[in-house]
């Protein structure tokens, strides 16, 4: 059986679990009936599977799709680097992009560059961003001020902190952060001013991302501001590579105010002094 009215579902979040590669596809070869139903039905085809960026299967996607919000999904965990034609058809779609997993390299920043409105769009909902190539730029103006209004999750691995500083928006939900670029990290005062400006966040994971915190427990200062962050539901921070960090990471949390149901999670080297390891369990322990 095939259901014309499921058939536009990412496959990832099918119940079935059925993990083939647009299988509906073959359902338009069945009959011409069949194939013109699919033509005429622009949701089958506003989920674009990016399988190494083929341009004559994203331009067909988007001719049949209309004028319906579309999302550029990578086949692949992590998305793959676009040819640069293919990017610049992705871009000129752009105000109409729902959901995106794309690798931001040098013919992307180079495109938005050269039309820095290309970027807004008031559909786009959630953002998937890697980062392959380390960039030594400080500022990124086009995606800085670019027009996301309902941008609610953010997923992004090796940025830099000048790149991730302009992605965040106020409006988001869920962020997660694995690895900035170079081996950066940011002390824990720094993450309290970014949760700052983050009041909606529901789900927050850092992984590798906080900087490591290297004097006595006993030099610690108390916290002079408390973040309230009502909505949060789940606080996952990871880095097993020195305690240090795990001391840090418990310092980020002493400033936030959470719901008690919230799920904590930290994962951190255990091999530490026992003023540290008392600090941390203490500190996660009052939340």
């Amino acid at each position: 059986a095939f259901d014309v009215t499921r058939a536009w579902i990412p496959h990832s979040r099918r119940p079935d679990g059925n993990k083939g590669k647009w299988h509906w596809v073959t359902a338009t070869t069945v009959c011409r009936h069949w194939h013109e139903v699919a033509r005429c039905t622009p949701r089958m085809w506003s989920h674009i599977i990016l399988r190494r960026g083929k341009l004559d299967e994203i331009s067909t996607c988007i001719q049949n799709s209309g004028q319906v919000p579309l999302a550029f999904l990578s086949s692949q965990p992590q998305p793959c680097v676009l040819p640069e034609n293919s990017l610049r058809v992705i871009l000129r779609e752009f105000y109409r992009i729902r959901e995106l997993s794309l690798v931001l390299d040098l013919p992307f920043f180079r495109f938005s560059e050269e039309s820095p409105s290309i970027l807004n769009s008031p559909q786009l909902k959630a953002l998937t961003a890697i980062v392959s190539v380390p960039n030594n730029r400080t500022s990124f103006p086009a995606i800085k001020d670019a027009s996301w209004p309902r941008l609610a999750s953010l997923d992004c691995s090796g940025v830099s902190v000048h790149l991730l500083q302009a992605l965040l928006r106020p409006t988001l939900t869920a962020l997660t952060v694995v690895r900035l670029s170079c081996g950066a990290r940011l002390p824990a005062p720094t993450w309290v001013n970014i949760l700052e400006e983050l009041p909606r966040l529901e789900h927050l994971a850092l992984t590798n991302t906080v900087a490591e915190f290297d004097g006595p427990v006993s030099k610690i200062p108390q916290p002079k501001k408390q973040i309230p962050l009502p909505n949060l539901r789940s606080l996952r921070l990871r880095d097993d590579t020195v305690v240090g960090v795990g001391v840090a990471c418990a310092m980020i949390l002493s400033h936030l105010i959470i719901p008690t149901t919230a799920v904590r999670s930290l994962l951190a080297d255990s091999q530490g002094r026992e003023e540290q390891l008392r600090f941390i369990l203490s500190t996660y322990a009052a939340k």
